[in-house]
Formats: C-alpha cells, sequence, structure tokens
C-alpha cells in the first residue's frame, strides 16, 4: 500500500506572489509532511498486531528539492495487501490454529475480508490536509 502527496504549480505561484514564494513552500511542505505522518501513525494505530510486521514496515517520507516536494507512505511487507484488501481461502486449504496451536484444513471456500485499516487512515486527516494546504497557499 502506497500513498503520495505530490505538490506541482508551486512554481507559478512562487512567481505570481514574488517575496512570499518561499513562505508558500515551506508552509505547504510542512502540511504535506504533517498529513503523511499523521496518516502513517494512525495506520499503525489501527494495524493487526501479530508480528509487528506491519507497524515496523510502515514508513512515511518526505522529499523537498526547491520548490517541489514529494510526501509518501507505504507499508512494504509483502502481505499488507491481504490484511488491508481481503483474500480468498479454499477448502482444503492448510491454515495455522492459534487457538489450538496445530494445522488444520479450511472446511469450506471463502473470502476473508480486509479491514481497509490504511484507506481509513487516509481518509481521517484528508479534510485537514486540505485546510493546511489552503492555508499555506494563501498569503
Amino acid at each position: 500500500m502506497k500513498l503520495k502527496v505530490s505538490t506541482t504549480g508551486i512554481n507559478a505561484l512562487q512567481k505570481k506572489y514574488g517575496r512570499y514564494g518561499k513562505e508558500v513552500v515551506e508552509r505547504s511542505g510542512d502540511a504535506a509532511q504533517k498529513f503523511v505522518e499523521h496518516v502513517r501513525d494512525e495506520y499503525k494505530s489501527n494495524a493487526r498486531v501479530d508480528t509487528g510486521d506491519l507497524r515496523r514496515r510502515t514508513v512515511a517520507e518526505i522529499e523537498r528539492s526547491g520548490v517541489e516536494i514529494r510526501a509518501s507512505v507505504y507499508n512494504n511487507s509483502d502481505h499488507v495487501i491481504f490484511k488491508e484488501k481481503g483474500h480468498m481461502v479454499r477448502k482444503g486449504q492448510l491454515f495455522y490454529d492459534k487457538k489450538s496451536g496445530s494445522f488444520k484444513r479450511v472446511k469450506q471456500t471463502r473470502f476473508i475480508k480486509g479491514d481497509h485499516n490504511f484507506e481509513k487512515a487516509v481518509k481521517a486527516h484528508e479534510i485537514e490536509f486540505k485546510k493546511d494546504m489552503l492555508k499555506a497557499v494563501k498569503p
């Protein structure tokens, strides 16, 4: 799962406002950084903890070069997509039952629903991010 936030059009904005340009870039970068950090923290707090891998591998990054800002939140574990979006288990498939401590077979083919924590974390902070970006670009 990956979320990228990228700002475009800041060059034109910087030319238009002249001296306010650097402040706009700085404030919008701060807003993007705040957003990705909040999404990361929200996701980590709501992630299922079987091994702790989902929490450990969730990362927020921000790159600033001149007026370009790239912020991203991602989880690079192999099984995150199955926990996030869901997956199918088939009849006869082997699984480990934690309660009994032994391996068992699935009795019926079914779909295991995902918990969509990443999407929920983005939605929880999306409105706040939009407000912060509007504040950042107003002189």
